[in-house]
């Protein structure tokens, strides 16, 4: 039993216990305390709500209502799926333009610290020999 007090006597233990009691009792409030209870309102729509926004999801409720002409179905789908490939290569190339950037930063920042590494190595070596002298 002696050891359970010289464990909680650290700060830093009875904080994270503390802690982790606070966000147990923070979760039991909001999820309603067991596994049988419905989530809260907001979090039970949030999942209907996301599939709404959805270009997916949208383009199925167009197609749903213009079943008569497949044909077209077929054109917007299609054009969806150009306009979300395009929307993916302006993200990958602009993600490459910040990689570049980086990368160019970084060779240099490498190439500052090898000069100061030479540099250091230059002044220790005069310093170890005007020690010697």
């Amino acid at each position: 039993m002696e050891w359970l007090t010289e464990i909680f006597a650290e700060r830093w233990v009875l904080a994270g216990t503390i802690g982790y009691f606070v966000g147990f009792l923070t979760a039991w409030m909001l999820f309603g305390g067991s596994s049988g209870k419905k989530a809260p309102r907001a979090m039970a729509d949030a999942p209907q709500a996301a599939a709404d926004r959805s270009p997916v999801q949208s383009g199925q409720k167009q197609d749903q209502q213009k079943t008569e002409n497949p044909g077209e179905i077929t054109s917007m789908k299609l054009g969806a799926l150009e306009a979300e490939l395009r929307s993916a290569k302006t993200m990958l190339d602009e993600n490459a333009k910040e990689n570049e950037a980086f990368s160019e930063i970084l060779d240099s920042l490498d190439a500052a610290v090898k000069r100061a590494n030479q540099r250091l190595k230059v002044v220790s070596k005069s310093v170890s020999r005007a020690k010697a002298d």
